[in-house]
């Protein structure tokens, strides 16, 4: 059994509990909002320094400009101007043409009594037939690729004139010729 003076003992300490630990959360509370406002200032100062540089960059540039007008021979807007260069047409890799698929060595003629074996002949004529028809799918390829090559090489080519007629335009329109 607790008795009365035990009870009143254990109802102050945990009253003083209970106010340590309210305690500890007013003093949370007021380091948590002392951070905030010492990140609220150098987020200030951070921003009155770069207010303080664009300024600085802004009377800079206002100078140089107040400066370049007042004296119209210093500068003037024509030798800003870029005159377009004609270059000559470059076609790269698309102006070599590729070589034609050479027909190859072809199997050798039976010679002699090997030509008159049974069979031998058979397979010299189909070996024969075989390497034709690889080199008729060899220059088919072949014509192919060059084909699409000169396709782009006549596309480029145009594309290129149409430039440089743009060119001639712009220079005409400036009364440059």
């Amino acid at each position: 059994m607790v008795s009365k003076q035990q009870l009143r003992a254990i109802n102050a300490e945990a009253r003083r509990a209970t106010r340590a630990v309210a305690a500890l959360q007013r003093q949370a509370v007021v380091s948590g909002k002392q951070a905030k406002a010492d990140h609220a200032q150098r987020r200030e100062l951070e921003a009155q320094a770069m207010n303080a540089e664009l300024d600085s960059r802004m009377a800079e540039l206002t100078g140089l400009l107040t400066n370049s007008l007042e004296d119209p021979e210093r500068f003037g807007f024509h030798s800003l101007r870029l005159d377009p260069v004609k270059t000559p047409f470059e076609p790269g890799t698309l102006g070599r043409a590729e070589p034609e698929p050479n027909q190859g060595i072809m199997p050798e003629a039976p010679s002699g009594l090997a030509g008159h074996l049974p069979g031998v002949r058979r397979r010299y004529e189909a070996q024969v037939t075989a390497a034709e028809e690889q080199f008729k799918a060899a220059l088919a390829a072949w014509g192919a690729r060059e084909r699409a090559r000169s396709e782009k090489l006549a596309s480029a080519k145009t594309k290129h004139d149409a430039d440089l007629g743009m060119l001639s335009a712009i220079r005409f329109e400036r009364g440059d010729g």
